[in-house]
């Protein structure tokens, strides 16, 4: 009689009931975020109880907690996950419940086929900065295009681009005075350059340091194009001491050069840049064998002069590259 009193007390003491339902998992999110996992603890008891409920991802356990649920009543428990999951599928499981979680790879974004064309037109004139932009995420993103000239900002641009995409985005540029141009667009970087495209008159003298003697030069462009004659010295053959422009099938003279010995170059082309004082189109560099010898034997009184066709000069000629040209 004494144990079966003892069973009947154990029998009517209040106990909890716990079922544990209703795993949610986030279907995606984006790798480095944070994210939350919850599930519903019902105690179907008649007592107030404690339960404690552990979170494996990728069959690990990653976050154990403890919920008190009264009786009758049921908790919503949260699980925080932190953004350090891999990216790709991730398997999330509690209790008897399992769920799945898709890490995406976040934006990426990156540069290519960088162009700056034409990279050489006159003043005025319109040209093209272009690249491609691809998104090599799984999500949509923006990134921001900077476009510098001589290290200022002048255009910038925001593109928005949905994952796995690509975009190719232009940047017009027209310079109105010109030079050379440093262009640069995040990390790419090319030379712009600007000609102002100026015909002088025959006859034209671009330098003269050579003033003040009794010398005569005189110069028959015999050629179909305009040409420029040089003279340097031959212990500085780089820098020109006198540089005059003769027209297509022109003559010219240029007097009162200093006596002395000197070297002659010339130069045809098409379309010349008053800035850089050069042809930019169709360049031919040459240069005579001999030099030109300037004397003065009265003061007042020229002497020599020289006279040769830049097509067709009695003197040999030889080419040289335009590096070698006196500038």
């Amino acid at each position: 009689m004494v144990v079966l009193a003892v069973l009947a007390v154990a029998f009517l003491i209040p106990r909890p009931r716990f079922s544990v339902e209703a795993l949610t998992v986030p279907e995606q999110v984006i790798a480095g975020d944070n994210f939350t996992v919850a599930v519903i603890v019902e105690n179907t008891g008649r007592a107030e109880g404690t339960r404690t409920l552990s979170l494996t991802i990728n069959e690990e356990e990653y976050l154990e907690k403890e919920v008190s649920v009264g009786a009758g009543s049921e908790e919503t428990v949260q699980f925080e996950i932190e953004g350090i999951l891999p990216v790709g599928v991730n398997q999330v499981a509690l209790e008897e419940l399992a769920g799945e979680v898709r890490v995406l790879k976040p934006a990426q974004f990156e540069l290519s086929n960088f162009s700056l064309g034409p990279n050489t037109l006159r003043t005025g004139e319109q040209t093209e900065l272009a690249v491609d932009l691809s998104n090599l995420g799984e999500v949509e993103g923006s990134y921001t295009l900077s476009l510098t000239i001589d290290g200022e900002v002048e255009q910038t641009k925001e593109v928005t681009l949905a994952g796995e995409s690509s975009t190719r985005v232009f940047f017009p540029i027209i310079k109105n005075k010109p030079g050379k141009y440093a262009v640069a667009l995040n990390g790419f970087s090319e030379t712009l350059e600007v000609w102002q495209i100026e015909r002088p008159a025959n006859g034209t003298v671009l330098i003269n340091d050579l003033k003040g003697g009794h010398g005569h030069l005189r110069i028959y462009n015999g050629d179909e194009r305009d040409a420029v004659v040089v003279l340097s010295s031959p212990s500085n053959p780089q820098k020109a001491l006198l540089q005059v422009y003769v027209r297509s099938k022109s003559r010219h003279t240029v007097t009162g050069i200093k006596n002395g010995t000197y070297l002659i170059y010339f130069s045809t082309g098409e379309d010349w840049d008053s800035y850089s004082s050069r042809f930019t189109k169709s360049p031919y560099y040459q240069k005579f064998e001999e030099r030109a010898l300037y004397t003065e034997v009265y003061p007042r009184y020229n002497i020599i002069s020289i006279e040769f066709s830049v097509a067709e000069g009695a003197a040999i000629t030889e080419r040289v590259p335009e590096d070698q040209f006196p500038n």
